[in-house]
């Protein structure tokens, strides 16, 4: 053992390691379902997980479906026959009643390379050969066991009838595992059981006579007399007589006379005594006190009214002079 007291010799031991557990992990045996029913597939009314491949050398059928002693776990022991394969292209057939069944194709809509998938059993690809083969049909109703291999395992699948096949969803969960997740399907198998295959006759389809169809009689259509439309008489329009407009009488206008304007006498202007201021005396205040007269305020507004009345007359006056001129 490498002393790890160097750093070198530590990184040995390292890569060592690393190597070791490298070879470890490629001869690791591929990891394998913990049981049949871990698959979400429904439907089926038994399973079984199995190690190996099922169609090598007729491994399930000699084994575990027709085994030459006991009982197989899928009932109807020593019946059962592999149909189809559905990456193998070789012509599965059986013999029934004088017709030859092929069932290549059965099993097209299942895909390898993937985990899962919705697919269904096809028996419409079921080739019928014989005598009058196109009056006769191929009949299955069951049971079927369908098995998925994925990696070194397999799981066997039986259904009751085909009904349950029309349309299946499947994955392989229950058959090989990676980290939890499905491994790719690497073929599908189908195995149905001789007894229950049957060639019947189609029965013709009888058309429904065709009634006929009486047309009914045609009603003749009586047309309606027209009836004829009277035109109303034109009633004559007498126009009314025009009323002759009598003009009033002009009225002759009779020009007012003028009267002349007599000029008011002139009336001669108010002489008005000039005012006469007083010498101013020295102001004796000896001397007794002298009272000035001073008018009535109805005598001073009874002089401005003549005054104003003076003035009234002469304009009126000079209007009329000058009208005359």
């Amino acid at each position: 053992m490498l002393p790890l007291n160097s750093p070198k010799n530590f990184l040995n031991f390292v890569a060592m390691g690393a190597v070791s557990l490298a070879a470890t992990a490629a001869v690791a045996p591929a990891a394998q379902a913990t049981s049949c029913t871990d698959t979400t597939m429904t439907g089926y009314s038994y399973c079984q997980l199995f190690s190996g491949n099922d169609t090598q050398a007729n491994y399930f059928i000699k084994t575990f479906l027709n085994p030459s002693s006991g009982t197989s776990s899928f009932g109807s022991t020593g019946d059962w026959f592999l149909a189809d394969k559905n990456d193998d292209s070789s012509a599965y057939s059986q013999s029934v009643n004088g017709f030859t069944l092929g069932f290549n194709g059965v099993l097209s809509g299942f895909s390898n390379g993937t985990n899962a998938g919705n697919s269904a059993i096809d028996f419409s690809k079921v080739a019928l050969s014989g005598p009058d083969a196109s009056q006769n049909a191929f009949g299955y109703d069951g049971p079927l066991v369908l098995v998925l291999k994925s990696s070194t395992n397999f799981s066997a699948y039986k259904f009751e009838s085909v009904s349950e096949l029309l349309n299946v969803k499947w994955d392989t969960l229950g058959v090989s595992v990676n980290r939890g997740r499905g491994r790719d399907l690497s073929h599908a198998s189908l195995y149905l059981t001789k007894p229950s295959l049957s060639v019947k006759p189609v029965t013709p389809v009888t058309p429904e006579p065709e009634v006929p169809v009486t047309p009914e009689p045609e009603v003749p259509v009586t047309p309606t007399p027209e009836v004829p439309v009277t035109p109303t008489p034109e009633v004559p329009v007498t126009p009314t007589p025009e009323t002759p407009v009598t003009p009033e009488p002009e009225v002759p206008v009779t020009p007012e006379p003028e009267v002349p304007v007599t000029p008011e006498p002139e009336t001669p202007p108010v002489v008005v005594d000039p005012v006469v201021t007083p010498p101013s005396l020295p102001f004796d205040p000896s001397a007794p006190e002298t009272k000035v007269s001073v008018p009535e305020p109805g005598t001073i507004a009874g002089l401005a009214m003549l005054a104003v009345g003076a003035i009234a007359s002469k304009r009126r006056r000079v209007a009329a002079q000058r009208v005359k001129a």
